[in-house]
């Protein structure tokens, strides 16, 4: 058993993709530091990683210091790259997996372990993924193993389901963002739409979340809806972009979908042409305002959905500090790849181009590393860290095990542990109040509205309303602060099928928005 645990165990301790630093309790982290090519491989550098990795850090450095929350207790790290790419993403799972197997067949057998030369510390939890899609698969992997999950990212509904009774979140799922898009639809007097999504678990489940709240409220309808392919989406796009320019009474176009394939769909737009249309954009694309940038042409005046941006002060000092001479010294492998694109130079020292050792993150640099998840993501971490402190300073008979047994702390802190303990958790988190629902949710839930638009020499997101959950009146906009596609039209712009009948003329009954008009 000894010699096929050996040869089959390969975490690939030398990997680049990864970033370990030991600690008392380690805590597994899957996020995406490259976003995947065509090929399914590791493609361009993604700065956010860089910025996920970073607040990560910050954070588990501020624990580290404290004195009240897990005091003498080291938390460590095990952070893997998986490219936005599913199959990666799962292969980490599966490592995850096979590395606590290994140490609990072999606790106490300090004789044995020395002899699997790369069998990692044990994990207590995991930090991840960044897309829903790549949750449900890892989630479900991890949950066999009682290793529970957070995300301050992965939106879709689906992950509210029972059978990811080990997945949490710090952000709202999808069913309140649906919410707040058909809010702006009713607000606005758009009744006839059409809507563009990722087919994976974020689009699909954010297309139904929208299909279910026009059955309901019966205000508005979905004129068709397209999905965005994994495979062959070169033509199909095409296709999406031929059809919406067609439909010339359809002004308002519904975007569900995340960084890579919005990122074609909206390159193959610009190129048609497909202008005098108003995008109303979910929360994963009105954040990279990169992205945004490249096609102003066709999303300016366009309406996005962003998580309410919670300011962490601490934090974004820290970034603003950095300097590629502190970044050399910083164990976090990534800043190399992120200095290197932003400032088009050389990380050897010695060569002609070498990197300014005196530049300093700027305002465009932060912007692309920071965006508004992060705060989601420190809440993620303390999260962890709380449900972990209640292990330590659990005294029987107030354990949450069955006749108020706590768990054991003598060795490792075991998953199933930290699940039962996060399920209680309760603090006050940069984006607020932090308590999970019984499906993992958490109760709390806003968005900022944002309109993308001209600001002097560029475009930018700009803050035009909120939607806060729980409350009365959730929508709140301020109309005067938009700028729509028509810079010169201080109108709104109208989506309908079928215009108002003049008078002289009967109106048919209406079917799906749509009307005759007939004498």
């Amino acid at each position: 058993l000894l010699l096929w645990v050996t040869l089959q165990f390969e975490p690939g301790i030398s990997n680049p993709r990864r970033f370990y630093r030991p600690g008392n309790v380690t805590l597994g982290v899957i996020l995406p530091l490259h976003v995947k090519n065509p090929q399914d491989k590791c493609g361009e550098f993604y700065t956010f990683g860089l910025g996920y990795i970073e607040a990560i850090m910050f954070a588990i450095d501020h624990i580290n210091n404290d004195t009240n929350l897990l005091p003498n207790v080291t938390l460590g790290f095990d952070i893997r790259d998986y490219c936005d790419t599913p199959v990666l993403a799962m292969e980490t799972a599966n490592d995850f997996v096979k590395s606590n197997y290994l140490n609990d067949l072999y606790e106490g057998q300090t004789e044995l372990k020395i002899l699997l030369d790369n069998l990692t510390a044990p994990i207590s939890a995991v930090i991840g993924t960044e897309d829903s899609s790549s949750s449900t698969l890892v989630s479900s992997l991890l949950q066999v193993a009682g290793i529970p999950t957070i995300s301050p990212f992965a939106t879709s509904e689906e992950l509210s389901s029972p059978y990811y009774s080990t997945f949490f979140r710090t952000i709202p799922p999808d069913g309140e963002q649906a919410k707040a898009m058909v809010d702006i639809i009713e607000h606005y007097g758009w009744t006839y739409i059409a809507a563009v999504v990722i087919d994976h678990s974020y689009g699909r489940y954010g297309l139904r979340a929208l299909e279910r709240e026009a059955y309901d409220r019966r205000t508005f309808c979905i004129a068709f809806s397209e999905y965005l392919t994994h495979s062959g989406y070169k033509g199909k796009i095409k296709a999406i972009v031929r059809k919406l320019k067609v439909a010339k009474n359809i002004k308002v176009v519904v975007l569900w979908s995340n960084y890579e394939p919005a990122k074609r769909f909206l390159a193959e737009a610009t190129a048609q042409g497909l202008e005098d249309r108003t995008f109303l954009i979910s929360e994963a694309i009105a954040v990279l305002e990169e992205v945004l940038q490249e096609n102003s042409a066709i999303l300016k005046g366009a309406l996005g959905i962003r998580p309410y941006l919670f300011t962490d002060e601490p934090l974004e000092q820290h970034l603003r500090g950095m300097t590629v001479k502190g970044t050399r010294l910083s164990a976090n492998p990534w800043w190399e790849d992120f200095w290197t694109n932003h400032l088009n130079c050389s990380w050897k020292t010695d060569s002609k181009d070498a990197c300014d050792d005196d530049a300093k993150v700027d305002q465009e640099a932060f912007s692309k590393i920071h965006n508004a998840f992060i705060p989601y993501l420190t809440d993620a971490v303390y999260a962890l860290a709380y449900a972990i402190d209640s292990i330590y300073k659990c005294k029987e008979p107030s354990g949450l095990s069955e006749k108020g047994i706590c768990p054991s702390t003598r060795s490792i802190i075991k998953p199933r542990d930290t699940l039962r303990y996060l399920r209680n958790v309760t603090f006050d988190g940069i984006t607020g109040r932090i308590q999970f629902t019984k499906n993992g949710d958490p109760f709390s839930c806003s968005y900022d509205i944002v309109n993308f638009q001209k600001q002097g020499h560029r475009y930018a997101n700009v803050k035009v309303g909120t939607w806060i959950g729980g409350t009365p009146n959730k929508l709140t906009i301020n109309s005067t602060l938009i700028k729509w596609s028509d810079p010169e039209d201080t109108e709104n712009p109208v989506s309908v099928c079928s215009q108002s009948c003049p008078p002289g003329t009967k109106q048919t009954a209406t079917v799906s928005c749509c009307w005759e008009c007939i004498k």
